[in-house]
């Protein structure tokens, strides 16, 4: 899932799993964060992947085990783009890829706190 684009103005975030890695990335407007997990979630089993950003940093945890940790800010995240699932709402393949998701999804939840 994502909100926005790496180049597009106001930053945004997203929870990726290219190759069975969970990646987690958040970029506003004092950097980026991006964390990835040790392990592959490619096994064919259900997992739960959590992505936290807080003040100090970004948190990925999988199957209630953390997987990986760092610090910093990333700052305010604000750009007019719709949260995506699964895919990316707006692609071409030519000034933006589609990327899709491939395998089953049962739960999202977004807390925007």
């Amino acid at each position: 899932m994502q909100q926005g684009q790496a180049t597009v103005d106001g930053g945004n975030f997203k929870l990726q799993i290219p190759s069975g890695v969970v990646q987690c990335v958040f970029r506003g407007d004092r950097g980026s964060i991006i964390v990835s997990s040790r392990s592959r979630l490619n096994d064919g089993g259900w997992h739960v992947v959590r992505c936290e950003r807080t003040g100090e940093g970004l948190t990925l945890v999988v199957d209630g085990r953390t997987e990986a940790q760092r610090s910093g800010r990333t700052g305010y995240i604000a750009n007019s783009w719709p949260l995506s699932v699964g895919g990316k709402t707006n692609c071409d393949q030519v000034d933006v890829g589609c990327d899709y998701y491939a395998g089953d999804l049962d739960y999202v939840e977004l807390d925007a706190r």
